[in-house]
């Protein structure tokens, strides 16, 4: 009685096992000993592949789903293939181990959902993780040491940055590029400190606007670093409390005091002007071409007119003085119709005067002098006959 009781048992199970499994499809299976497992005592029973769906010939893999010869589901006909339900007040995951036999494997990746949380996390447990596009090509990797994220061409390449993009071999020079709505700020910006950290620049295109700004969000200097060493220096002033913007240029020189500040150590330090006229070359100019003002290694201040033409001295947008390549000086406010004589007054003030009148002038001048000489000695004789 009691085996006709287990053969009705073990007939019921499979009945079941039937039923759930309907649309599997296995290979081989032994309803005997074997029950739930897929490796068999006996030589020849082992279950090398489980297929879901209709199979003409072994599944393509360990686990292989056949959606085209599966039954319709309930509902709308559709792509899913795979689904796991668990509770959410613990983490669901899917794993991947790898080792030597079914008794020393280690995990290597799983998927998951945290308990009691929306998010899903991908993770690696030692290594990188790599992801591949058009086949064996590796594009994007996120170091499992570092953190750092390569893109572009990443096989056999190691990130240098917390973002590294390898652009060689992809037939493009563009690296990066950002698109926005132009109604709104396009802006990349820079934080530093812990958590969000404190803006400190940033780089935007305002709303509506072709403009580029480069802009500093504390009072602080913006430098500009050429062969690592910096060339210009843009700051916010000297006094707190005023923003004068200071611009200096030089080697390592970061303490400007003018609006427009040179500053070149021991050597000449000059603005030079030049343009289509002045140059041999226009895209070339060379260090004798054009206009130069400045200092030179000894302090002598410079105005140095490298061309043919005169150099003009403006005011109020009219010619005052022009010097002409020959060293000839003109100022205009002398000139007259007649020759006149260029005399300086007590103040340095340069004036016109005709001939007749500085002689005139001269010989009263001269008969005050002989006046004051005779005025003079009668002094000297008075008081030598008084002692």
């Amino acid at each position: 009685m009691k085996t006709k009781i287990v053969k009705v048992g073990i007939t019921t199970i499979v009945l079941i096992l039937q039923a759930c499994v309907a649309n599997a499809q296995f290979n081989q299976i032994n309803f005997g000993t074997w029950i739930g497992r897929t490796n068999g005592a006996a030589s020849g029973t082992n279950i090398s592949a489980v297929g879901i769906g209709d199979f003409t010939a072994l599944p393509g893999a360990r686990l292989h789903v056949n959606n085209f010869l599966c039954a319709q589901p309930t509902g709308t006909l559709n792509g899913f293939l795979f689904r796991t339900d668990g509770r959410s007040n613990v983490a669901n995951l899917w794993q991947m181990y790898t080792g030597n036999n079914a008794n020393n494997v280690t995990e290597k990746f799983r998927l998951f959902v945290a308990a009691n949380s929306n998010h899903v996390t991908l993770q690696s447990t030692f290594g990188d993780i790599r992801f591949n596009a058009g086949g064996v090509f590796e594009r994007v990797r996120i170091s499992g040491t570092t953190g750092f994220v390569s893109i572009g061409q990443t096989n056999n390449f190691t990130a240098a940055s917390v973002v590294h993009i390898n652009a060689n071999g992809m037939n493009t020079g563009e690296v990066f590029r950002t698109s926005g709505p132009a109604n709104q700020v396009n802006a990349w910006r820079m934080f530093t400190g812990t958590g969000n950290g404190t803006e400190k620049a940033s780089f935007y295109i305002p709303a509506n606007s072709g403009d580029l700004v480069i802009q500093t969000q504390t009072k602080s200097n913006m430098l500009f670093n050429v062969t690592q060493v910096t060339r210009m220096i843009v700051t916010d002033g000297t006094n707190p409390g005023v923003q004068t913007g200071l611009v200096g240029i030089g080697n390592n020189f970061l303490s400007p005091t003018s609006q427009l500040h040179l500053n070149d150590g021991a050597f000449a330090t000059c603005i030079q002007f030049t343009n289509a006229s002045t140059n041999a070359s226009l895209l070339l100019p060379a260090a004798n071409d054009g206009f130069t003002v400045g200092i030179t290694n000894n302090g002598t201040a410079l105005l140095n007119q490298q061309e043919n033409p005169p150099m003009w001295f403006r005011v109020n947008n009219i010619n005052a003085m022009q010097i002409e390549p020959d060293g000839l000086i003109t100022i205009n406010s002398l000139a007259s119709c007649t020759d006149m004589l260029v005399i300086a007054d007590k103040n340095g003030t340069l004036k016109t005067t005709d001939t007749e009148t500085l002689l005139s002038q001269s010989k009263t001048i001269a008969q005050l002098q002989t006046r004051i000489n005779e005025l003079e000695n009668k002094l000297s004789n008075l008081t030598t006959k008084n002692n």
